[in-house]
């Protein structure tokens, strides 16, 4: 029987707070170039090691003194999503897409397209997915923890010959296990130091099969 790994991608094989910070200096860089403005990206980062996460970009302008709107706003979130971003696998993620590369290897990934596709790119993931789904593509409504992306991915695997097992590795939650656990997937969630978003108490979540922190521990739960 064949294993079937399918992965999310932010702060699961990279840390997001890499593509927070990459992007923060591109909108640094244009804030320098076409308004003579400096000091966004430090601003930015301290704002978001805070722990802010809604209103960074206004609130670093107006720490700036810089007169602006909400189209002006809209124009540097766009700046954000469509940048290149510096960004890299993590050392056990580059462990474990060489560690599992003859079993079949999959990622289901939420937020927008645009944004994705060019982390997906960085990462240069296609050497490594036989399938990617951005769920974005789809369409908004059929974002985690909507089950088509997940349907999909064991339609697209069974054209095996043999029977599959799912593994589903991702670290939210609130959306990332709901649909493979309908389905018999065993579900695995990471839970990084560094990660992003933080979960408390009361948050309504689905919890996973197993949780690690760190992808070199997936070689005591799924054989190569």
């Amino acid at each position: 029987m064949s294993n079937c790994l399918i992965f999310d991608l932010d702060d699961t094989l990279y840390l997001e707070r890499e593509y927070v910070f990459s992007g923060f200096k591109e909108i640094d860089k244009f804030l320098l170039k076409d308004h003579k403005l400096k000091g966004f990206y430090k601003i930015a980062k301290y704002f978001f090691e805070k722990g802010e996460r809604d209103k960074i970009f206004n609130l670093s302008l107006k720490e700036l003194d810089f007169s602006f709107d909400e189209n002006f706003i809209l124009s540097l979130i766009d700046l954000y999503r469509d940048h290149e971003p510096n960004i890299t696998l993590t050392t056990d993620s580059f462990w474990a897409l060489n560690k599992y590369k003859n079993s079949n290897l999959g990622l289901i990934t939420d937020g927008h397209s645009n944004s994705q596709i060019r982390k997906i790119k960085a990462l240069r993931l296609k050497r490594y997915l036989k399938k990617i789904i951005v769920t974005d593509e789809l369409g908004k409504k059929y974002w985690k923890p909507n089950p088509k992306a997940y349907k999909l991915i064991e339609n697209y695997f069974h054209k095996d010959s043999e029977p599959q097992n799912f593994f589903y590795i991702g670290d939210n939650p609130i959306k990332d296990f709901i649909s493979p656990k309908k389905l018999g997937w065993i579900t695995i969630q990471i839970s990084r130091k560094d990660s992003v978003y933080k979960f408390n108490k009361n948050s309504i979540i689905q919890e996973a099969d197993y949780s690690i922190k760190s992808l070199f521990e997936l070689e005591k739960i799924i054989k190569p």
